[in-house]
């Protein structure tokens, strides 16, 4: 049995309503009207279509005959003929057009957002597969039998409570009705499926990782002044640059350096809160993003501060080491009433030539922080090639570009939990929400994947 969401139903209204508005004959709106959910075939987004049938002759199959002068076929393609006309034999003689023809190739199209995105994730999938075969300087590269079939059952029992593996019948199912076309889950999971991660939630260790690899891929390491601090950044209307004021901690010497373009990477999440009822505490206080691993807890009395990501993250793993551990709940002050906005959380009018990673309401509560933060710096090296491009001196965006955005991103947060009586540090002490995105990763990857010019300013 399926279980409708609001947002669903929501979208069912708003179509109905459209399709009344634009269709308002009863009878060609009877013969247009779907007899199958909305999903179960792909959602053509049109405002022409409607009125272009209002004065046509719309006929079923009723048996008339008519005489057209000229047919057009809008009959789609051959779905499942993947390779034809080619004829590919694999190993063993196995012919993949045949076995894909009744099987499926068990490689997901999308129904319900970007193919690009899609086809980028497996390109950028193969080619570090194919480095990985000429690394091992291996001839040939082939997936385990038992890695497959474990896919496949993990991508069909997703289409379980679908509106896909309902009584639906289009061109995604073959003629068993084995649904061989779609992608059943979102374009994020797929994204990460495609990366080199181990499982659906990684730990630190694995992100880490990560992180690491992309550095020294990059050589970013040989770049990185590490033991420095930036304590300041004015910007000198005069020049066009801005003032960095720089902190060396070994030798404690300050010093001012000019820089044509800033970009902030130093992160939300950075800097650890010790709350001031503890400070007379006399024995070891350990943060948990600040962790002393020289402290032994065996057969020690603990007590945890908070009921948050971390705590989920450290309990599991002291539990059984301790003699008894103790779990404090409690409540997050406010930040200060910033009210923090930048267009796409990377770009603020106020500043020019300053790009932000992980920005006003960018961070995530429900997906991956880095995929947000390769779409940022996607979008901040475009608009840094635009810039030069145009031989310009600052880029900003327009105060009301920036402003329609940020009512945009609100408006968003209508209808949610974390615009109800939630009460969470995503907020600042208005109630206003400045942490989080509110819409799904897919949607500010589009956002983001090319710069709209026409909502920045350029001299």
């Amino acid at each position: 049995m399926r279980t409708l969401n609001v947002f669903f139903i929501k979208v069912v209204i708003i179509t109905k309503r459209f399709f009344k508005h634009q269709v308002k004959e009863p009878v060609l709106r009877a013969k247009l009207t779907p007899n199958y959910e909305l999903g179960c075939k792909r959602i053509a987004l049109s405002t022409e279509y409607y009125p272009a049938l209002r004065n046509q002759t719309i006929v079923n199959a009723d048996g008339t005959l008519h005489k057209p002068d000229v047919i057009i076929l809008a009959t789609g393609f051959l779905a499942r003929g993947y390779f034809s006309p080619l004829k590919v034999v694999g190993r063993g003689g196995e012919d993949l057009y045949q076995k894909w023809k009744v099987e499926g190739p068990n490689a997901y199209a999308t129904a319900h957002n970007s193919l690009l995105f899609q086809m980028e994730c497996q390109v950028g999938w193969v080619v570090n597969a194919i480095k990985e075969m000429v690394q091992r300087q291996a001839r040939t590269i082939t997936v385990k039998r038992e890695a497959e079939e474990k896919y496949m059952q993990f991508v069909q029992s997703s289409f379980d409570g679908t509106v896909w593996n309902s009584s639906c019948s289009s061109w995604y199912s073959n003629e068993r009705g084995v649904i061989t076309l779609l992608w059943p889950k979102s374009l994020v999971m797929y994204y990460l499926s495609t990366r080199h991660w181990s499982k659906q939630y990684p730990d630190r260790t694995e992100l880490l990782e990560y992180i690491r690899n992309v550095a020294k891929k990059y050589d970013l390491f040989e770049k990185v002044k590490f033991q420095h601090r930036v304590n300041t950044l004015r910007w000198d209307e005069g020049e066009g640059k801005w003032h960095v004021t720089v902190l060396n901690m070994n030798t404690e010497l300050e010093r001012t350096l000019k820089f044509d373009i800033v970009i902030s990477a130093v992160g939300v999440l950075r800097v650890p809160n010790y709350p001031a009822q503890f400070e007379n505490f006399k024995g070891p206080k350990l943060h948990t993003a600040n962790w002393n691993s020289e402290v032994n807890l065996e057969n020690k009395v603990v007590a945890v501060i908070g009921t948050g990501a971390s705590a989920l993250q450290v309990i599991p793993e002291i539990v059984d080491k301790v003699k008894e551990l103790i779990v404090y709940q409690r409540y997050f002050q406010f930040r200060a009433a910033e009210g923090p906005t930048a267009y796409l959380g990377i770009i603020s009018h106020a500043a020019p030539n300053l790009f932000f990673l992980v920005g006003p309401n960018t961070a995530t509560a429900h997906n991956s922080l880095l995929f947000q933060m390769e779409c940022q710096v996607g979008w901040v090296v475009n608009a840094i090639k635009e810039m030069f491009q145009r031989q310009a001196r600052t880029i900003t965006v327009k105060r009301e570009a920036e402003e329609k955005y940020m009512q945009f991103v609100q408006s968003s947060f209508d209808g949610t939990v974390w615009n109800s009586s939630c009460s969470s540090w995503y907020s600042d002490e208005r109630g206003v929400i400045t942490l989080l995105w509110p819409k799904p990763l897919v949607t500010y990857y589009l956002s983001t994947c090319r710069v709209d010019c026409s909502k920045l300013e350029f001299s």
